[in-house]
C-alpha cells in the first residue's frame, strides 16, 4: 500500500469509528488503525511525530507530512 493509500484508509477508518455499530466493529476498526500508524511510523517516524503534534482530528488525513 503506498503511503497516500494509507493516508486515505486512516481518514475513512476515522470516519467509520463513530458509525461502528457494536464494540466488535469499534475494535476491528482500532486495531486496523493501529496497524496503519505502526506503519506510518516505520516509513518515517519523524514525519507521524509531526502530524501527530499537530494534534489532528481522527478523520485527517497524515500524508500531508510525509514525503511522496
Amino acid at each position: 500500500m503506498t503511503t497516500p493509500e494509507l493516508g486515505e484508509v486512516w481518514a475513512i477508518s476515522g470516519m467509520a469509528l463513530p458509525e461502528a455499530d457494536d464494540s466488535t466493529d469499534s475494535l476491528a476498526l482500532v486495531d486496523l488503525r493501529q496497524r496503519l500508524l505502526e506503519e506510518l511510523q516505520r516509513r518515517d517516524a519523524a514525519a507521524l511525530h509531526e502530524w501527530l503534534k499537530s494534534e489532528p482530528s481522527p478523520a485527517s488525513d497524515p500524508t500531508r507530512y510525509f514525503s511522496r
